[in-house]
């Protein structure tokens, strides 16, 4: 297999719905809610095939909410590859307070980790990863799997000549920093690069120096750091490229991470330019935004935003 190929190893099926007033203690009649399969890597699959690209998504599933979840994918017409995995994947829940549009999220742990589970999607990787594979690991990893694992995956890509594509959070991801894990490419927003660096990161500048200095780590050959809404670092061994997104009215701030994430990866596997790749996904960060709730980006809002992105050498 060539092209893209997603990894999501702690999958949710999504719930969103809205409720006039958030108030404890009282039965909280919702509207009908808008369910979704969701979970990093799948999100960066659905949005490749938004965008007209084409992805395989590998997902690590269990009891009957993991059927739905690939049930729905493979309705959007996304080739679903599937780990079983003991226990019942989690559910997500969003609820937006429609007299405030405040949003409040709550997400589920999902099931413990298994060898079995282990065994059967390392064997998975080697089977579907070929050369110039870009392998999207995406969203968090479940109970008791960490950077051992994460190691023993970014092995199996390297060796069958693929690239692996990292972004996940918590102790993985500072894990990422200490020990050597082979990346293509590694994103990491700004909340996460702020606790890393034990400091706050208010310029693109800052965040530069910040993303340089994994570089010279060799924690990947791609940094993507992001300001939130202020914009996204992508900083290489040709340089740094800052990208702002365009004034958008927020709606929902839920899968733009993924969304550039997904657009980026896509059009670097088209052959584009690392910084127009970057300029697309920021493009892409800034549509996902404008739709509610668990929604991703639409692929007519990132075409008509993509050319409004700024773009500037650090």
């Amino acid at each position: 297999m060539n092209g893209i190929l997603t990894v999501t190893l702690n999958p949710a099926l999504d719930l969103a719905a809205g409720v006039e007033r958030v108030i404890a203690g009282q039965k909280l009649r919702c509207a009908v809610p808008h369910i979704d399969p969701g979970g990093g890597g799948i999100n960066v699959s659905r949005v490749v095939a938004e965008l007209d690209g084409q992805s395989t998504a590998l997902v690590v599933v269990g009891g009957a909410t993991g059927l739905q979840i690939v049930d729905l994918l493979q309705s959007e017409g996304i080739p679903v590859l599937p780990i079983p995995a003991e226990g019942t994947t989690r559910q997500s829940l969003a609820i937006t307070e429609t007299s405030t549009s405040d949003q409040f999220r709550f997400v589920f742990p999902g099931p413990d980790w298994k060898e079995t589970a282990e065994a059967a999607l390392l064997s998975m990787l080697g089977d579907n990863v070929e050369h110039n594979t870009m392998v999207v690991l995406s969203g968090s990893f479940p109970p008791g799997a960490g950077s051992d694992l994460l190691g023993r995956i970014g092995q199996v890509v390297s060796d069958r000549g693929g690239g692996l594509c990292l972004d996940t959070s918590g102790p993985v991801l500072k894990s990422v920093l200490d020990k050597h894990c082979p990346l293509r490419l590694l994103r990491i927003d700004r909340a996460e690069a702020e606790e890393i660096a034990a400091q706050s990161f208010q310029t693109p500048v800052e965040l530069a120096e910040f993303g340089r200095s994994l570089l010279a780590k060799g924690v990947a050959k791609q940094i993507v750091l992001s300001l939130a809404d202020k914009g996204t670092l992508g900083v290489t061994a040709d340089g740094c490229t800052f990208c702002a997104p365009p004034k958008v009215n927020v709606d929902s701030a839920v899968g733009a991470g993924d969304s550039l994430l997904a657009a980026l990866v896509l059009k670097s596997a088209e052959g584009w330019d690392f910084s127009e790749a970057l300029r697309y996904g920021t493009a892409a960060a800034a549509a996902a935004v404008t739709t509610p709730a668990t929604s991703l980006c639409l692929v007519r809002d990132v075409e008509r935003l993509f050319g409004e992105v700024t773009v500037e050498v650090i």
